[in-house]
């Protein structure tokens, strides 16, 4: 089948361990044990409370498939988010159902090494969903302390940038 990803990311998780670089408590068969596959977006996001896509730069792509995301997510309290580094978030989900469930997230690289994730909210983001997203965001990369949040739009992103 296509799952030829797992054994790519059981081989990466093994060569982290190898170089002592593997975080967490876990072994790397018991972190590959946590990670399934599946052809169907739905079955992908059916339970989910937190969606993040890293698809291409593509705008007409990300369009497509978040008009497509929103229209599968069935909650209101699903955070549905994209990783761009160029796009902001009024193309990527200007054909979406649900931008006030939306957000950019944006993992500066290597995100494994360097904990910092830009936020970028759409216009109609609720203040409710924002405060989800930090939350969840920050609970889940476990980020620390060094936070900064934007209180406006600019279009360019934070991290990319050499200021």
């Amino acid at each position: 089948m296509f799952y030829g990803f797992l054994v790519d990311i059981e081989t990466q998780l093994l060569a982290l361990k190898k170089s002592e670089l593997l975080r967490g408590k876990l072994t790397p068969q018991e972190q590959k044990s946590l990670i399934t596959g599946t052809i169907s977006l739905g079955e992908c996001i059916k339970d989910a409370f937190f969606i993040q896509s890293a698809i291409p730069e593509n705008p007409d792509l990300k369009k497509k498939v978040f008009k497509t995301v929103a229209d599968l997510v069935i909650t209101d309290d699903v955070i549905i988010s994209s990783s761009t580094s160029c796009l902001m978030p009024d193309i990527i989900y200007a054909d979406s159902s649900r931008k006030e469930q939306s957000i950019i997230c944006h993992p500066v690289n290597p995100p494994y090494y360097a904990p910092m994730v830009e936020i970028i909210p759409h216009d109609e983001t609720t203040q409710v969903h924002e405060c989800l997203r930090r939350y969840y965001l920050f609970k889940i990369a476990k980020l620390g302390d060094g936070k900064i949040f934007f209180q406006k739009l600019v279009s360019l992103l934070f991290s990319e940038k050499k200021i």
